[in-house]
């Protein structure tokens, strides 16, 4: 499907995994030989984490989090995790150390431990 490729930028792999599908769906695209359904879902599932991340951070940065949608959007987020596997097996594509270090950021946000003081109370002097 991405033939010739030594490397790709972040940008581009989340843009070509949210829009490749929706082609292959619509019939806009020529479908390769490469192009299962399968690989489609995969391909779509994986370029949702970065959607389904963006919501989740939404929930935790507002003031009224709804934890049991939170928890959903979390589970979703670990359960794509694979379907990026999925994609670099059928591409023949192996993570660098952005893909490494772009997971380790989402859980770092995602699962922060409550005890944890936010910027903004942590600034703030307490009075005795």
């Amino acid at each position: 499907m991405i033939p010739g490729t030594s490397s790709l930028s972040g940008w581009f792999c989340a843009y070509f995994s949210l829009s490749r599908p929706l082609e292959f769906v619509s019939g806009s695209q020529e479908t390769g030989p490469h192009s299962s359904p399968t690989e489609m879902l995969a391909l779509f599932g994986s370029g949702m984490i970065n959607v389904f991340f963006l919501f989740a951070l939404h929930l935790i940065l507002s003031n009224r989090p709804r934890p049991v949608v939170l928890f959903s959007l979390k589970v979703l987020i670990l359960m794509s995790f694979p379907l990026c596997w999925v994609v670099f097996h059928h591409e023949k594509m192996y993570p660098l150390w952005g893909y490494f270090l772009w997971i380790a950021g989402m859980l770092l946000v995602l699962f922060k431990s409550k005890g944890q003081a936010s910027h903004a109370s942590a600034a703030t002097p307490r009075t005795p």
